[in-house]
């Protein structure tokens, strides 16, 4: 009977010293792991011959258009047909510190970095009219057929005369503004403002009014100039267009 006991024993006894064994024989085998980090490859500010000697603003060879203020670089550029908006914002040291990218119609993406060119986060935005259309078109398209710019040639109700892709970009962004509503993220409001030309013949036979005169005009005629509004259901595609008129304070 001892025997059996001191047998029983010796065996719980080594399974103990086996699992013990292989407790510690796993966790010496877990490699420590190092995380890696991504650095920017852009070149720092001040040694970056983009941005250096050159007037403000300035194209550049591959049909940039862009606004240098010192540490802060806008950079203006059609790509794949869609209007784009590269910021880029800098250290002093001429390090980058943050670059955002935006499309016409949304925000793409953030890159922030610390100042040794470390990435520290990255913010992808998924755009509200990714894959969306307007009468069978996406909105880039839409809008262009509707007359208010011409990806060709250059012209819009912007300027009196033709500008290059990069220059057009910019202006667009500047005169375009878009967004969803916050109590209804479907519905996308895209204004058109800062009208030189006049409202699109193409708008006015669509969504005008012929007065008396003969003359075409949109919304109710008053002094001022034009701002015309659409408001489109994102998930239809289905708009409305309106028109204010804005008098201008000198």
């Amino acid at each position: 009977m001892k025997k059996q006991i001191f047998t029983i024993l010796l065996l719980l006894f080594t399974s103990s010293l086996l699992l013990f064994s292989k407790k510690k024989e796993d966790g010496t085998q877990k490699p420590e792991r190092m995380e890696l980090r991504e650095k920017t490859t852009e070149l720092n500010y001040f040694k970056n011959p983009r941005y250096q000697g050159e007037k403000d603003p300035f194209m550049t060879e591959d049909g940039c258009y862009v606004w240098n203020t010192e540490l802060l670089v806008d950079e203006y550029f059609i790509i794949n047909d869609s209007f784009v908006h590269l910021q880029k914002l800098y250290y002093r040291n001429g390090q980058l510190k943050e670059k955002s990218v935006y499309s016409l119609f949304s925000k793409v993406s953030t890159e922030i970095y610390d100042e040794e060119g470390y990435l520290i986060n990255r913010t992808l935005f998924e755009s509200p009219v990714k894959d969306k259309l307007i009468d069978g078109m996406d909105y880039e398209t839409f809008f262009e057929k509707e007359g208010w710019y011409n990806r060709t040639t250059g012209e819009s109700v912007f300027r009196h005369s033709p500008l290059k892709k990069g220059e057009l970009s910019d202006e667009l962004f500047r005169h375009v503004i878009c967004g969803t509503a916050k109590d209804d993220p479907t519905k996308m409001y895209v204004v058109f403002s800062g009208i030189v030309t006049d409202v699109p013949e193409k708008v006015l036979d669509k969504y005008g009014t012929t007065g008396e005169n003969g003359i075409k005009y949109l919304g109710e005629l008053q002094d001022g100039n034009p701002e015309v509004s659409y408001v489109i259901d994102i998930p239809t595609g289905k708009y409305e267009v309106s028109c204010v008129y804005i008098i201008e304070e000198d």
